[in-house]
């Protein structure tokens, strides 16, 4: 699943960063706002992240390691879509608020980012594999 949030930030970030006829202007508070947006939405997805996996951990110290292999993979799903969601405000920024080139970069280097700390990690644990 998670190549094909790589393969769509691969996909969307040459778009807004080569979509040309696209007028620049400085970045202005839109910008901004935009920006708290999505560090917003980055930080309340990491929130529920957290209490996922937290949720997964004591299912699975519960003898119950199919639930906790659910909950960590819905964890990671939210993560990567989390990430995808950032880049595609990288895109908005871009075409939308013609934002300078270097303000959408921004952007998808910061779901790259996520991408790979949602990434998930191999543990001991046996519902990590999923």
């Amino acid at each position: 699943m998670w190549v094909a949030f790589a393969l769509s930030f691969l996909l969307i970030a040459p778009v807004g960063s080569f979509a040309t006829g696209v007028p620049v202007s400085r970045p202005d508070w839109r910008t901004g706002l935009l920006a708290m947006i999505a560090a917003w939405s980055a930080w309340s997805i990491y929130r529920l992240c957290s209490k996922l996996m937290a949720r997964g951990a004591s299912k699975l110290a519960e003898g119950n390691p199919d639930a906790a292999a659910r909950t960590r993979s819905a964890a990671h799903v939210l993560g990567f879509a989390s990430a995808e969601s950032i880049v595609l405000w990288g895109l908005v920024a871009h075409l939308a608020l013609h934002s300078p080139a270097w303000v959408s970069t921004g952007f998808y280097f910061s779901g790259a980012a996520l991408l790979v700390f949602y990434w998930p990690k191999s543990s001991a644990d046996p519902s990590a594999a999923a």
